[in-house]
């Protein structure tokens, strides 16, 4: 993708991007990128979750409950998982985690594989579109 006299091909690049030019202490930028592709990944968990968890028991509690969480530390992150409880207290994250890895008796799903690897492109445009408009807007 090309910005003005900048071609981004992937993450990396616009990190380095960022680096270079000491946009990396943009803490707005960054976490507009970050929450833009959280987005888009936690909307790809919730269609698998749809196409790859089926049981008589859902309520959809834990699909309705992934969301995308801004974490900041050491380092500037985005979790994506289920949270809080379903209506019998029991926790959602503990659920999606049975559901894509199994347990004795259950197979797992690997909806989260699922998800990520369909997220994966769309969530890069959607950080160098955030890019091109930060760039274009300098």
């Amino acid at each position: 993708m090309k910005l003005g006299k900048y071609e981004f091909r992937g993450v990396e690049a616009i990190a380095t991007y960022l680096k270079e030019t000491g946009d990396i202490v943009n803490s707005e930028l960054a976490e507009a990128i970050l929450m833009a592709q959280g987005e888009i990944y936690a909307e790809e968990w919730k269609k698998a979750i749809d196409k790859n968890i089926r049981t008589n028991r859902s309520t959809g509690a834990m699909k309705n409950s992934v969301k995308a969480k801004l974490k900041r530390g050491e380092t500037l992150s985005v979790e994506i998982a289920p949270t809080g409880k379903d209506k019998k207290g029991v926790r959602n994250a503990e659920k999606a985690f049975i559901h894509n890895y199994g347990k004795k008796g259950q197979k797992g799903s690997r909806f989260v594989t699922l998800a990520e690897n369909n997220a994966k492109e769309a969530a890069l445009e959607a950080a160098q579109k955030i890019m091109n408009e930060y760039i274009s807007g300098k």
